[in-house]
């Protein structure tokens, strides 16, 4: 019994999770027409909440990927600029902004990283290389 596990697992797993991860930023959309009303708060606290959940499995597959660019675009994007806003904007009248611009940029970077995964695709097909391996090794 021989199991194949396809090399593009993970990088397609990733992309479908982009896929609902996206689609959870309509809540964003109603947040800002809902307002700061409780509904407005339990939309805000959902979107945390799932970003937070997703991304152990965004920096999971950008490791095992080696996508060392796209790790450090987000640091830089989800840990860098919202720790600059919030310092920032610490201690003023617009420092409700700040959890804004945090998920916001997290929703940015998501919808980047979405445009350019799909060129992460490998073929599943062996490549010449790997076949003259195989080849050298039977032949000994």
């Amino acid at each position: 019994m021989d199991i194949h596990v396809s090399r593009n697992y993970n990088i397609a797993k990733l992309q479908k999770w982009l896929d609902y991860e996206l689609s959870s930023s309509v809540l964003l959309v109603l947040w800002y027409f809902l307002g700061f009303g409780i509904l407005g708060t339990i939309f805000l606290a959902a979107l945390f909440i799932a970003a937070i959940l997703f991304i152990p499995l965004l920096l999971k597959v950008l490791w095992q990927e080696r996508r060392i660019g796209w790790f450090i675009f987000f640091l830089i994007m989800v840990v860098g600029i919202p720790a600059a806003a919030y310092q920032m904007l610490e201690g003023t009248s617009a420092g409700f902004i700040a959890p804004l611009i945090a998920i916001g940029s997290f929703y940015f970077y998501c919808a980047t990283l979405k445009l350019a995964i799909s060129s992460w695709f490998h073929d599943d097909e062996p490549t010449f290389y790997d076949n003259l391996g195989k080849e050298r090794i039977h032949k000994r």
